[in-house]
């Protein structure tokens, strides 16, 4: 299903028939609607925010205060399933927009706490406001069950990308120990049995002055 508003360049009349209609490949077409949808949310939010210039996240981010109250940059990079650094960044342009302040951590004292400040929670009341307008418009439009549905399929294909491409193998250091003291007997048995071979080779007689080889004559 095609954006309404963002016309599909497919059918644009500039591209030949063949690429007009040539299929979509289904997971390619997902990432293109994903990436479709996240950037008209991120432009409404925009719209909603009372901050000049909040970054790409930054309303994650507030939200994220909002509900748990102040955090570390580690932990509001884990709640939102990105880098420590690309949060930092986030953090710090906020901070210059007055969004946020950082404040002493009684836990750790050079990891400090993100505080939201009025002007962060007010941008977060505003953009949940903006946001009202168009959740009941989807919701008027989608079923609840096909919400869940996608929330789950698009889940499964997050953790899918993010999972070790292999499971990790441990292996314990008395068996390490194992493996490394078979490699080198091997290896000296190797060395061993070359050994034995070139000193079971027959000595070549020396041709005397005179004498040429057999090849030779």
């Amino acid at each position: 299903m095609t954006d309404p508003v963002t016309p599909d360049p497919r059918s644009d009349g500039t591209v030949s028939e063949e690429l007009r209609d040539a299929p979509i490949d289904p997971l390619e077409e997902l990432f293109i609607e994903v990436n479709a949808l996240a950037t008209r949310l991120h432009q409404g939010a925009r719209r909603g925010q009372l901050a000049d210039d909040l970054p790409a996240g930054g309303t994650h981010v507030l939200r994220t205060l909002s509900s748990f109250g102040s955090l570390t940059v580690p932990q509001i990079a884990r709640a939102n399933s990105t880098s420590r650094q690309n949060i930092q960044t986030i953090v710090n342009r906020l901070a210059r927009e007055g969004c946020v302040e950082l404040i002493p951590n009684p836990a750790h004292k050079r990891s400090e706490l993100v505080r939201l400040t009025e002007l962060g929670q007010a941008s977060v009341e505003a953009v949940a406001r903006h946001e009202e307008g168009y959740k009941e418009r989807v919701l008027g439009y989608v079923s609840k069950e096909d919400l869940v549905r996608s929330s789950k399929t698009l889940r499964s294909i997050r953790e899918v990308l993010i999972a070790p491409r292999s499971p990790e193998i441990r292996i314990e250091p008395s068996e390490a120990n194992r493996i490394l003291a078979k490699r080198k007997s091997e290896s000296l048995e190797i060395r061993q049995r070359a050994h034995k071979t070139v000193r079971a080779e027959p000595e070549k007689r020396a041709f005397e002055t005179n004498e040429l080889p057999v090849n030779l004559l």
